[in-house]
């Protein structure tokens, strides 16, 4: 065919080529005008309307002739949702839904799940795991309502921090435990709203010692408990403001020697105590100002005997007798 005869040739082509697009744009308009009745009356009778429903098993995402990513149905071990594959087809999360909501799971290469995200019944929670499978730091509402838990497990799977809110709503607490899950130390806000604690525990989690705010509001006190938790040894700020107090107590709670800021602020007292908690013994400086002042005393608390200053800068030995009356002197 000759060059001249080509060329009308190739135009009525391309004019066939216009009117057939025309000629479907046209009939697309008239289908859908057609349709609008059908459309506003499913509508307006409150009839749901699917213009189109997808079925695929997979759903894959490709970079030139790979596939980088695929979406698919969650394995039935999984449970119902979805799952998204890499490009070697391995899970590396999903979204998976149960009663209380939807879950995400993200997962290694071996596919295990290394976080998740989570709804129970309780609210919401963050779980990480290690290489291993196991927990390692979960992130929850409490069950009881009062707030929210953050805790941090050893390789074991024990328990070796934790940041709780308190559930009488008194504000946080910090606990640290042993490789074992027991407690040995604290940090947290008083229950009756005085101000914070520091507690340190022994392996069998019993008291080992403790720093407390009074609940009077005079400052702060330390405890120091034996193996059977007993309190043995206090330092506490006086409620009087006079200053300081150390204690030592037996293991029955009883105080056994006492050393304070006297009140009237003449200075320092140490006293012995017997069993009954009675003053057996008593060093204390002098309220004139002249000096120190040693007295012991009977079964009975009387003084028998005293050691002092006298205000003339001289030392005195005074003894008495059961009674407390005055019998020797010296000088």
């Amino acid at each position: 065919m000759s060059e001249p005869e080509a060329m009308p040739l190739e135009r009525r082509l391309a004019a066939l080529e216009r009117r057939y697009r025309r000629a479907r744009a046209l009939s697309l308009v008239l289908f859908g005008i057609a349709a609008l009745p059908y459309l506003v009356g499913a509508t307006s009778r409150g009839r749901a309307f699917v213009s189109d429903v997808l079925r695929t098993e997979r759903i894959d995402l490709i970079r030139g002739d790979s596939v980088m990513v695929s979406l698919v149905a969650a394995p039935g071990r999984l449970g119902r949702g979805l799952a998204l594959l890499n490009r070697d087809g391995k899970l590396n999360a999903s979204i998976l839904l149960d009663a209380d909501g939807g879950n995400l799971y993200l997962y290694n290469n071996a596919e295990s799940s290394l976080a998740a995200v989570y709804v129970d019944s309780a609210g919401g929670g963050l779980t990480f795991r290690g290489r291993s499978g196991k927990p390692a730091a979960l992130l929850f509402a409490r069950s009881d309502g009062s707030g929210g838990d953050f805790q941090i497990l050893n390789r074991n799977g024990k328990l070796a921090a934790g940041l709780f809110s308190r559930s009488d709503s008194a504000g946080g607490s910090l606990r640290i435990y042993d490789r074992g899950g027991t407690g040995v130390a604290g940090l947290s806000a008083r229950g009756d709203g005085a101000g914070g604690d520091l507690t340190i525990n022994s392996a069998s989690g019993k008291f080992a010692a403790g720093l407390f705010a009074r609940t009077d509001s005079a400052g702060g006190e330390m405890q120091i408990y034996n193996r059977s938790g007993d309190g043995v040894v206090e330092i506490y700020a006086r409620p009087d403001n006079a200053g300081g107090e150390f204690q030592l107590m037996s293991k029955g709670g009883e105080i056994m020697a006492d050393m304070f800021t006297r009140s009237d602020n003449a200075g320092g007292d140490f006293q012995i105590m017997n069993g009954q908690g009675k003053v057996r013994a008593d060093l204390f400086a002098r309220s004139d100002g002249a000096g120190a002042d040693f007295q012991i005393f009977n079964d009975a608390s009387t003084r028998v005997v005293s050691l002092f200053a006298s205000n003339d800068h001289e030392g005195r030995l005074q003894l008495y007798d059961q009674a407390g009356t005055l019998k020797h002197a010296v000088p």
